[in-house]
């Protein structure tokens, strides 16, 4: 199915992460959804932590194949326990926000300033 442009300002995914490799998939059709707006969408992605490797590695992945301005939304202490393969992160929410620019929205630039500051003292290595 195509989807007309200009349809989404946000786009919202839970438990979309969990398929070997899947984040190459997810992350290009994010991308295509992006690059033929009218808008510029801004997108979250929950994601419960079932493994911390799986989430680091996760993390790592979208890092290196997001175009865009990548953040996490909400649940850095949690994604921090994961890279310190701490079993406390398991069942947490790392929520994982997306978009091609810094975001303007006051809620999702506030969440992207709480993220720098936080990242600058606890980096994700």
């Amino acid at each position: 199915k195509t989807w007309p442009s200009a349809d989404f300002s946000v786009i919202l995914g839970s438990d979309i992460t969990y398929g070997a490799r899947c984040e190459v998939a997810l992350l290009h059709m994010l991308e295509t959804l992006c690059r033929e707006s009218n808008q510029s969408p801004s997108i979250l992605l929950a994601h419960c932590v079932r493994s911390p490797e799986q989430t680091v590695q996760l993390w790592h992945s979208m890092l290196r194949l997001w175009p865009g301005t990548l953040w996490v939304y909400d649940g850095f202490e949690a994604l921090l326990a994961c890279h310190r393969a701490a079993e406390t992160a398991l069942d947490k929410v790392v929520t994982f926000g997306l978009s091609m620019d810094e975001p303007t929205s006051a809620v999702l630039a506030a969440s992207f300033a709480r993220f720098l500051s936080a990242s600058k003292s606890e980096r994700l290595e």
